[in-house]
């Protein structure tokens, strides 16, 4: 089974983590945790929001792709 849950910082406690086990039962678990808008997260770093919105452009101008052929790769 996979879930995803959106949940703010403040809202994680132990009711949080009970409803997980309960959830889960026995099952073990592997969590990873990431913020829930990464694009705003990866806009922070000046570097990466040049990076990322001159891709964004050349994606919209049809510049700079690379067509890829699922079929043959290994």
């Amino acid at each position: 089974m996979y879930t995803t849950f959106r949940i703010n910082k403040k809202d994680l406690n132990k009711g949080f983590l009970e409803a997980l086990k309960s959830l889960f039962k026995d099952d073990e678990l592997e969590i990873s945790v990431s913020p829930a808008d990464e694009t705003a997260y990866l806009l922070k770093s000046p570097g990466n929001k040049k990076r990322l919105l001159r891709s964004v452009k050349n994606i919209k101008a049809g510049k700079n792709l690379i067509e890829v052929d699922w079929k043959n790769l290994k």
